[in-house]
């Protein structure tokens, strides 16, 4: 079973990822991050997916659960996306392999060229 810690899951397509883990028998929701200061920050990360709880409350510090999960998967904004990266660079979550696919993080944020 793979552990996957997923960011800002109020968002589109970190929501979906969560629907979908939770449909899987392969993938478990390890956890769930947002930025400081959201509104849903302590709340079940299935009921902001719509999918009712799944007993993963939704943290705004990555440090406390990143070494619970397998894989990071991030579609977030840039600014929390780069917090999370350099958490998991930090963490050892980061193996790059070819076209764009990622071992252990998975950055999905599209803004990335427009801030660099």
């Amino acid at each position: 079973m793979i552990k996957i810690l997923v960011t800002a899951p109020r968002g589109h397509m970190d929501s979906l990822i969560i629907r979908e883990a939770v449909r899987s028998s392969d993938i478990e929701v390890a956890g769930a991050v947002g930025p400081c200061g959201r509104e849903y920050i302590g709340r079940d990360a299935g009921e902001l997916c719509g999918i009712g709880a799944i007993g993963v409350t939704v943290s705004d510090d990555i440090e406390k659960i990143i070494e619970d999960c397998d894989v990071v998967v991030d579609y977030s904004q840039v600014e929390f996306s780069m917090q999370v990266l350099e958490t998991c660079v930090r963490h050892r979550h980061t193996r790059a392999k070819c076209h764009n696919i990622v071992c252990r993080s998975r950055i999905g944020t599209s803004a990335y060229y427009k801030r660099r």
